[in-house]
């Protein structure tokens, strides 16, 4: 069982409708979280997908991606609205959690933090980019969870772990460190993921954060725990 979880906001309704399109045929169940949409775009009307509206649950922004994660079983995707995957990605991913024997989290973009507290989180982690090349896996600290994979045999997550919206990246981090998880960023090609472009991708959690990421570099200091 192979199940597709993303949450979207309506300005990037066309990217869904392509993200959608490209896993259909490749997954077993796609779980779409609308936040603050004021339908349900027709493209969604399908066996495979179950959708969740903010009107219904709440506008808890990236936390869509996870929501009733508990009752989720087999391999777990989590994606974004704002990047493009490449045909292989479901397979892909598939393997590699297999190849670590679905005992670890896998990523694409991820994100390396220093050893000393953070004056900046955004700032100060050093980031392994999903669409730049990397020679071979290596393990990161936080992953980027818009490209995620694991199996739920081994790891199991709960939406409760989830404290605050457009924080899933580093909350993930916080259990996975908490549970002894390793985060692997996987090895690929130059553009294997790539960034959706146009003004509708203009605003993103990292645009929105970056100079203003307080709690977040707290956070990290105080419950990840870095100089230790």
């Amino acid at each position: 069982m192979i199940t597709v979880k993303i949450a979207s906001i309506p300005e990037r309704i066309s990217q869904l409708e392509a993200t959608i399109e490209s896993f259909l045929k490749k997954v077993d169940s796609i779980q779409v979280y609308l936040n603050n949409y004021s339908f349900i775009p027709s493209f969604l009307n399908h066996r495979k997908i179950c959708v969740f509206t903010s009107q219904e649950y709440g506008d808890i922004g990236d936390i869509g991606k996870f929501y009733q994660i508990e009752q989720q079983n087999g391999y777990i995707l989590t994606i974004d609205d704002d990047l493009i995957y490449p045909p292989d990605y479901v397979d892909s991913m598939v393997r590699k959690i297999d190849f670590y024997q679905r005992k670890v989290l896998i990523c694409v973009h991820g994100n390396i933090l220093p050893k000393q507290k953070l004056t900046s989180y955004y700032k100060d982690k050093q980031g392994v980019h999903f669409e730049k090349e990397l020679e071979s896996d290596i393990k990161v600290d936080v992953p980027g969870t818009g490209t995620l994979g694991f199996h739920t045999d081994n790891i199991k997550i709960s939406q409760q772990i989830f404290l605050s919206p457009n924080m899933s990246d580093i909350w993930l981090a916080v259990h996975a460190k908490e549970n002894d998880i390793s985060i692997i960023s996987v090895e690929r090609a130059n553009d294997w993921v790539i960034q959706a472009r146009g003004k509708e991708f203009q605003k993103s959690i990292y645009q929105t954060s970056f100079q203003k990421d307080t709690y977040q570099t707290w956070v990290v200091n105080n419950l990840f725990c870095q100089g230790d």
